[in-house]
């Protein structure tokens, strides 16, 4: 019992380390990686919710709480509330540490394409992809290893859905959204940075690429 807590502990210490790295390509605040390494059962709960998109009001379920039971060491999360507040906590702390990581970055290569819903309505979604500053010759002398070139999932993509921009798809035309894209790009500090905007055929077709 002894050895598995003190192999649990070491574990969550790597995890530690490695969240807050500086090889890391997006490098999380020693105190927020602290956080979900402690409550790792919360980080599972909010994980599950958000990949299969279930309502919030399953984690009050009868089964929910069977499942919970089981692993009492690692409790889950318990009501709504408790969803709703954790998913706005860990949002504002995930953009904190990428804000971070697109300072320390040149050149940013912007991504942008069209998301529809059934009643008339679309999302331009807004994603940025980049590599932190690989030619700052301190920062690439420090360099171990390859990290700094990967996800923090250990995949050669890098990209981050920064916002949307919601618009009606029956409008004769979108003037305002370009300058909804640029209040994004803004409020990351990254719009003098861009080298590359990518669009896809919907908002190419909107005419996007001449404002911007």
């Amino acid at each position: 019992s002894e050895y598995k807590s003190r192999e649990r502990a070491a574990s969550k210490e790597n995890t530690l380390t490695s969240l807050t790295s500086k090889e890391r390509s997006l490098r999380l605040s020693t105190r927020f990686a602290t956080e979900l390494n402690r409550d790792s059962g919360t980080l599972a709960s909010v994980i599950l919710i958000t990949e299969t998109l279930v309502p919030f009001y399953v984690v009050e379920s009868m089964g929910w709480k069977i499942i919970n039971g089981l692993v009492p060491d690692v409790p889950l999360i318990e009501t709504r509330k408790a969803v709703v507040e954790k998913l706005d906590h860990y949002i504002d702390c995930l953009n904190e540490s990428l804000k971070a990581s697109l300072e320390s970055s040149t050149f940013v290569s912007v991504q942008l394409y069209v998301c529809s819903r059934e009643d008339g309505l679309r999302y331009l979604a807004v994603s940025a992809s980049y590599a932190p500053n690989i030619i700052d010759d301190e920062r690439l002398d420090s360099i171990q290893s390859f990290e700094l070139l990967v996800n923090n999932t250990g995949d050669p993509v890098n990209g981050h859905l920064l916002d949307v921009v919601e618009f009606n798809d029956k409008a004769s035309d979108h003037p305002s959204l370009y300058q909804g894209v640029l209040k994004i790009l803004d409020r990351y500090g990254i719009t003098s940075k861009v080298a590359l905007v990518t669009v896809d055929q919907l908002s190419h077709a909107l005419g996007l690429h001449e404002p911007l």
